[in-house]
């Protein structure tokens, strides 16, 4: 029987499996501890959306921090699963 292949599809199939732990944004229960937020940037409070982006944070005070360092942000509102929960003024 010849020597298989390294990288062969009959190779990764034997190969057994390792597995890697993250550890970075690793909450209790193995769960990640960061949340999708949604950075508004709109004409004023409450008015009409002109863009639309997403962020990754560990909490609300974080998200709103990560909206006023933007320099795309005079005025935003900050949400998470559809709530407002900040805005930059």
């Amino acid at each position: 029987m010849p020597p298989q292949d390294p990288h062969s599809m009959a190779s990764e199939l034997t190969r057994p499996w390792r597995r890697t732990t993250f550890r970075r944004g690793v909450g209790a229960g193995g769960r990640s501890s960061m949340k999708l937020y949604q950075i508004d940037k709109v004409t004023k409070l409450g008015g009409i959306v002109l863009k639309k982006k997403h962020v990754l944070a560990a909490s609300d005070k974080e998200a709103v921090q990560q909206a006023a360092n933007s320099d795309d942000c005079p005025v935003c509102e900050i949400l998470k699963d559809g709530k407002q929960v900040g805005s930059i003024t």
